[in-house]
C-alpha cells in the first residue's frame, strides 16, 4: 500500500443507502493524477466525497484515506 495514495475496493456510493455507483476500485499511485470526468449528476462529487469520509460507504472499503486527506486538494470545476 506504501506506494498508492489510495485505493478503494468494492466501494458503493449512494444517499440515504441507496446505490448510485457499485463496485468502484480505484487505486492512485504516487506521482500519478487521477481524474474524474462525467456529466452533471453523475457521481463525481458523491465519489470523492465518500472517499473522503464526507459521506458513509454503502459496502466496500477505502484505504490509506489519511493520506489523501493531507496531500490531496480537490477543485470542483463548473463548466456553464
Amino acid at each position: 500500500m506504501k506506494n498508492y495514495y489510495f485505493s478503494t475496493k468494492k466501494m458503493c456510493v449512494g444517499y440515504d443507502k441507496k446505490p448510485l455507483i457499485k463496485e468502484i476500485d480505484l487505486a492512485l499511485p504516487k506521482g500519478e493524477i487521477l481524474t474524474l470526468i462525467g456529466p452533471n449528476g453523475a457521481g463525481k462529487s458523491t465519489v470523492l466525497k465518500s472517499i473522503t469520509g464526507q459521506l458513509q460507504l454503502i459496502e466496500g472499503t477505502v484505504d490509506n484515506v489519511v493520506h489523501v486527506l493531507v496531500r490531496l486538494s480537490v477543485v470542483f470545476c463548473r463548466h456553464s
